[in-house]
């Protein structure tokens, strides 16, 4: 049964369309694009894409854009400032505009991306319809570098780097280095990026949760949420509507959607829309069950700090 705030992210019927990129000089295919979300707002949000890489994504920047990749599978050799370094599973890339980069795959390896300020979903199409339509737009290296130019993909010289530990390099954010770690009761919330690197947008949020871990949101939650499974599953209801999200799912869910969801075991997913301000909420929380315990009885109180940083989180706990 098809659920419409379901999307498996290994079901072809799920793709709202797909795309490819191949080699202007030697034809062979370097990116197979599964275009999953597309990009809403002012800021584009929202845009998500799913891709098997081959090969060496040319070394390149974009003067507008963040981009947050996920290593799903394979490997990936990461060029920025110089310096190499070989990524794995689980880990994440985070580029921010003008940052040049580069990207080579040893092997095929699924590459999950999400934009914002930067329509990746829309170039990928046009790609694909130039392709369709008019071939010999995208013949000779030239004429390819035409088009990603207009797409603000401006393509670099072949960088001369060394080879070093991820460690070394601030863009690589792996499971063991989050920014922040906060316990709450039945889940542990881990920061991978910060608003401050996201245009002041959005932060990115791994929630580890255990089981009977649930979460009720109020029902006039006027955000959209995408929340991104990475293991074990996890029971949604989301308008009157009831399914379980396992590993390579996606839950997109849009504005004022009543929602609610219970880990069922242990598992893990990413709140990739990143709406809500969690650090600050977080810290602010930490500092009042420190400094002023009492205060966590007023409910008064604890509905401001939701508000004052977009928390649309009515209750959470283990479900008893």
């Amino acid at each position: 049964m098809k659920h419409k705030y379901l999307i498996n992210l290994l079901d072809p019927a799920d793709y709202l369309s797909v795309s490819q990129m191949f080699n202007p000089e030697t034809g062979a295919l370097e990116e197979d694009q599964r275009i999953i979300s597309l990009p809403e707002g002012p800021h584009l949000m929202f845009d998500f894409v799913d891709t098997i890489m081959y090969g060496t994504a040319r070394y390149h920047e974009h003067s507008v854009g963040w981009e947050t990749f996920f290593i799903t599978t394979g490997c990936c050799d990461l060029t920025v400032r110089g310096k190499t370094c070989r990524l794995v599973p689980g880990d994440i890339i985070h580029v921010q505009p003008w940052m040049g980069h580069q990207m080579s795959f040893p092997e095929p390896t699924v590459y999950r991306g999400i934009f914002h300020d930067i329509n990746m979903s829309g170039t990928l199409k046009n790609l694909a319809y130039i392709r369709e339509v008019n071939p010999k737009q995208l013949e000779g290296l030239a004429s390819f570098q035409r088009y990603l130019l207009r797409a603000d993909n401006i393509i670099r010289e072949t960088p001369v780097s060394v080879r070093v530990d991820k460690s070394e390099v601030p863009e690589v954010r792996t499971p063991d280095r989050p920014l922040g770690v906060y316990e709450l009761e039945g889940v542990t919330m881990k920061q991978y990026t910060g608003r401050w690197e996201n245009n002041g947008l959005t932060e990115l949020w791994k929630a580890e949760m255990e089981d009977g871990f649930t979460v009720e949101f109020f029902e006039d939650n006027p955000n959209t949420d995408i929340f991104y499974i990475i293991d074990g599953e996890v029971r949604f209801k989301v308008a009157g509507e009831e399914f379980t999200a396992t590993h390579d799912c996606l839950v997109k869910i849009p504005p004022y959607a009543p929602r609610s969801f219970t880990a069922k075991g242990k598992a893990i997913m990413f709140d990739l829309a990143g709406l809500t301000h969690w650090l600050d909420l977080l810290e602010d929380y930490t500092s009042i069950k420190t400094n002023d315990p009492a205060r966590l009885e007023d409910k008064d109180a604890m509905a401001a700090l939701k508000e004052k940083y977009n928390c649309q989180v009515a209750s959470f706990g283990i479900m008893k």
